[in-house]
């Protein structure tokens, strides 16, 4: 009911002020993974943050289908002869529900979207350390509540965001015991996923670098590789024109920046819901989550979330993946 009460007001007297007011000609929403409903409800913990329900999926998209206006991240620079907020949907990390659960809703829409990839993965590595720290975590023997498990979760998250990925596996080998890293190829998109999705003209493949590492915790030589071994590998696998770029779990420093127009990318994209509007390297982005209704959706694409949080909180939401 609450909800239902902000929506109205919302829709009623703040829509046009905070158009005005935010200058949001565009809005970018950044997805991660789309499953059924059913297998949605199974998975807890801190990785559900990156999961949205399959029939909420269908609503959002519905709703930019109907009242809003699609474009592609190549396109945003573009003018269109219309008065509507155009939305640009993406995916970080490229998993495999991107394709099977989120492709056919986008693709019935007629909805753009870009999936950044994480070549690494596609490259054959597939292990990374949100799901074998959870995994880690509720399978030690001690008995551990929920709330223990999330928090330590997040401390240890705190922990891997500054290492190398070098440094992050002999990190799990002394914490688990366990010499060889599992590996999640079933929940990322394969080689012939993206030969597909590229076959169509609604999918952008952009590069969420090479090892998926925080670029603000690594030395620029390092940030050079990530951003230039992940162009290099995705153009020749796929034999595509790699423009547009992720920040993994949106840190950056301006000197990503640099290299990315050294390295001939359109555009970046960070997970800020409000950053630099003036930079093509530091396109805002708003995080559809796992607990977002459709009037919380609306409410995000009207820019009421992004007001609260850039003028009364002054606070930057950082998700972990």
């Amino acid at each position: 009911m609450l909800n239902f009460l902000i929506n109205i007001i919302i829709n009623f007297f703040f829509c046009n002020y905070l158009k005005k007011k935010l200058k949001l000609s565009y809005v970018i929403l950044y997805y991660h993974r789309v499953l059924e409903d059913k297998e949605f409800d199974k998975i807890i913990g801190p990785n559900k943050e990156l999961c949205v329900r399959k029939s909420d999926f269908i609503d959002q998209m519905n709703l930019i289908k109907k009242k809003y206006y699609p474009i592609s991240i190549e396109d945003i620079n573009k003018k269109f002869p219309t008065n509507k907020t155009k939305i640009i949907v993406t995916f970080d990390d490229g998993y495999k529900d991107n394709i099977t659960v989120a492709y056919p809703i986008l693709k019935k829409n007629k909805i753009p979207f870009t999936v950044y990839i994480i070549s690494r993965i596609i490259n054959g590595d597939t292990w990374v350390w949100w799901f074998e720290l959870w995994q880690y975590l509720i399978s030690r023997k001690n008995s551990f509540s929920l709330s223990e498990n999330v928090k330590e979760f997040y401390n240890y998250k705190n922990i891997l965001y500054k290492m190398s990925l070098k440094e992050q596996k002999i990190f799990f080998r002394k914490l688990t015991g366990k010499i060889n890293r599992p590996s999640y190829k079933n929940l990322f998109l394969n080689y012939k996923d993206i030969i597909k999705l590229k076959k169509d003209s609604l999918c952008t493949i952009g590069s969420h670098t090479h090892d998926h590492l925080n670029l603000k915790e690594v030395n620029i030589s390092q940030i050079e590789n990530e951003i230039s071994c992940s162009k290099k590998i995705l153009e020749h696998k796929f034999n595509i024109k790699i423009k547009s770029f992720a920040y993994p779990y949106g840190f950056h420093k301006f000197s990503v920046m640099r290299l990315l127009k050294k390295y001939k990318y359109n555009n970046a994209v960070t997970t800020e819901c409000y950053s630099n509007f003036s930079s093509i390297y530091l396109l805002p982005r708003i995080s559809i989550g796992h607990n977002v209704n459709l009037g919380i959706f609306e409410r995000k694409i009207l820019g009421f979330d992004t007001f609260v949080k850039k003028y009364f909180y002054k606070n930057k939401f950082i998700v972990h993946a």
